[in-house]
């Protein structure tokens, strides 16, 4: 659009400038003057047109750059190098297409490049650019958060919040925040405030986890609400999840061998969600390179949430599943093996997925022992291959 009225506005300008010269051609010498100022005017209006058309190529420039960056928004971490990124972006405009300051998306680069003191200066002019969205407060929320200045990470995360309650980054950052500090009268009034805009599991599961932590152990309260969640979303697996957290832990701390609370275990168990979801949506469009490459990304997520929660068995069967689904058999077999160890899986899931990978590495009677398992707890989907297979 901004493209057309440029055309049009240059259209304008130029028939006005051949118009004059050719009537500066034709008329007498009386009125030359006049058929001069026309020329003039033209001539005028069309190198004044010279910044605009300088600020137009900058903007497409931005814009092309933009088309490589604003889908890397959704990686965690982020896939492009700071490096490379940096020299193709033009100095105007400084807001992106969806309005997310230009400083803070190279802000946020350079944070997770552990560029820290360089990252918040973009970030504070990101501030500056659009200070309506708060999406520089939520970063520098997260990088102090990070590097450990809770103070700071408070007051930024609240803002980005409060800001933009409806806004799920946001909104975690904040609980993680929160349950770090132990706040839980904030963690509260965060989920009271959060659940106007969207009464989801997402919500709901984030505020469990926020007071689980906060609290330092499971508490019958705590028990209580995780039950009304259930209630509202019968059969969410991440609720159900919290309610086997807070049980676990009921009376004792919630702190793992590492000393690190499972809220951070949940920071990276989403980024492995997420990537999965992206793993899936490459497979339906047949983006084989791009499939392989989610799930690598989707395996580490979990790998890595599983250093804080040991406990936790969905995040070794998730992770198990990624490799599973990358055709690395033996590897989704070592980490289905940590899923039984724990003894607290009761769908039958981890055991279809490893009946069939030791299937798919010819070893069909091990194969076929734990399709057994998995139909005996219920997983209806291993009834066709034990028909077909295992007779």
């Amino acid at each position: 659009i901004s493209q057309v009225f440029f055309a049009l506005i240059t259209g304008l300008n130029v028939n006005a400038f051949i118009n004059a010269r050719a009537i500066q051609k034709n008329e007498t010498d009386p009125v030359q003057s006049t058929s001069l100022l026309k020329s003039v005017f033209g001539l005028t209006a069309i190198l004044l047109l010279l910044p605009a058309s300088y600020v137009t190529y900058l903007t497409y420039k931005s814009l092309v750059v933009q088309r490589m960056i604003i889908p890397d928004m959704d990686n965690e971490p982020l896939k492009l190098k700071w490096t490379e990124i940096f020299p193709l972006i033009p100095s105007i405009p400084n807001l992106s297409a969806s309005a997310q300051p230009i400083e803070a998306i190279k802000g946020r680069y350079l944070y997770e490049a552990k560029k820290y003191d360089e990252a918040l200066v973009l970030l504070n002019r990101g501030s500056a650019a659009n200070p309506v969205i708060a999406y520089s407060e939520f970063l520098k929320g997260g990088l102090f958060f990070t590097i450990g200045k809770m103070d700071s990470a408070y007051i930024n995360s609240m803002k980005a919040f409060y800001t933009r309650p409806r806004a799920k980054t946001y909104y975690q950052t904040l609980i993680a925040v929160l349950a770090k500090l132990k706040d839980t009268v904030n963690i509260q009034k965060a989920f009271d405030e959060a659940v106007k805009y969207r009464n989801e599991p997402y919500v709901w599961n984030l505020y469990i986890l926020g007071m689980l932590n906060a609290q330092g152990k499971g508490r019958d309260p705590l028990l209580k609400i995780a039950d009304s969640a259930l209630h509202l979303f019968p059969g969410n697996a991440d609720l159900m999840l919290r309610k086997r957290e807070i049980t676990q832990f009921m009376g004792a701390p919630v702190i793992t061998k590492k000393g690190v609370d499972i809220a951070q275990a949940q920071i990276y168990y989403d980024a492995g969600v997420a990537a999965f979801s992206k793993a899936q949506a490459a497979a339906a469009r047949k983006d084989e390179a791009g499939k392989i490459e989610a799930y690598k990304t989707a395996a580490g997520s979990f790998r890595k949430a599983a250093e804080f929660s040991p406990g936790n068995y969905v995040i070794f069967e998730n992770a198990a599943i990624a490799y599973f689904n990358m055709g690395d058999f033996n590897t989704s077999l070592t980490y289905f093996n940590k899923v039984f160890a724990l003894q607290t899986a009761v769908d039958g899931k981890s055991e279809y997925f490893a009946g069939v990978a030791l299937y798919n590495l010819g070893k069909k009677e091990a194969g076929c022992k734990y399709l057994q398992i998995a139909l005996s707890k219920g997983y209806k989907e291993a009834a066709e291959i034990i028909k077909t297979n295992c007779r």
